[in-house]
């Protein structure tokens, strides 16, 4: 079984790359939240930091099209993420 470094090596990069995103399009690891406050005295939940965030269309100028976390399953997600490149282009 793999570890999450591999599988995200092996398994979803590879796959985001073939399905035409590149690495200026995706941003790995990226805190989205504070953390939620849970009581007076400022006390926080984990932030939230998904695995994958895709922007289109870079990560600087672009707006994220899909937040993932890598228990997903993929392929579905990637063909609604080409779906929409496609739709923005035109």
């Amino acid at each position: 079984m793999l570890n999450e470094a591999d599988t995200r090596a092996k398994l979803i990069d590879p796959k985001l790359l073939n399905s035409g995103w590149t690495e200026k399009m995706i941003v790995r690891d990226k805190p989205i939240t504070k953390g939620m406050i849970i009581n007076e005295s400022g006390d926080r939940l984990p932030v939230r930091k998904p695995d994958y965030i895709l922007y289109y269309p870079d990560n600087r100028e672009g707006i994220p099209l899909a937040v993932m976390r890598q228990k997903q399953r993929i392929n579905p997600i990637l063909l609604e993420c080409n779906k929409l490149k496609s739709i923005w282009k035109d």
